[in-house]
């Protein structure tokens, strides 16, 4: 479940064999579909939000994988929940109560990693709950990184 949701978020590699996991994204109508130039160095850099959102999703999906290793520990912990907070103000107001949803299914998901159902019931109970939320606010938030993150394509799903 956890991995789906990362996979989902688009916060997350690929499929094993390192291609994507539906194809090419969407364009949003906020910009008329018209995607950054992916010619001029990678990242948007109209505003500078996708500079800071596409650094603040590196980090935060890096700072994750610790998490599902059997050696994830405080540190790992602690390190997640920092980079989710800069995830969270790094997001731009287009897609912020998105992220805001999926920051508390990431709450939810740092809160019970290394722990087995169990042993802590309510934490696993919690990933469920929010797991709901990833339905509505992953397409946008996906939407949004492919477009803005080219680095990232070819590793993130469409939000379909």
């Amino acid at each position: 479940m956890l991995a789906a949701g990362l996979m989902l978020t688009g916060c997350a590699g690929g499929t094993d064999d390192g291609t994507a996991s539906g194809g090419a994204a969407a364009t949003s109508e906020a910009d008329g579909g018209q995607a950054p130039d992916q010619g001029s160095g990678g990242k948007d850099t109209g505003s500078g939000d996708g500079d800071r959102w596409c650094d603040a999703v590196q980090a935060f999906s890096t700072s994750m994988d610790p998490l599902f290793t059997e050696s994830a520990g405080k540190a790992e912990l602690d390190q997640a929940r920092t980079r989710l907070k800069e995830l969270k103000a790094a997001a731009p107001a287009e897609i912020k109560s998105d992220v805001t949803t999926l920051g508390e299914f990431y709450a939810a998901v740092i809160d019970a990693s290394g722990k087995s159902m169990p042993e802590d019931p309510a934490a696993w109970a919690r990933v469920g709950q929010t797991t709901e939320g990833l339905k509505t606010a992953m397409p946008p938030v996906s939407d949004y990184t492919m477009k803005r993150c080219p680095e990232f394509d070819g590793q993130l799903p469409t939000g379909q």
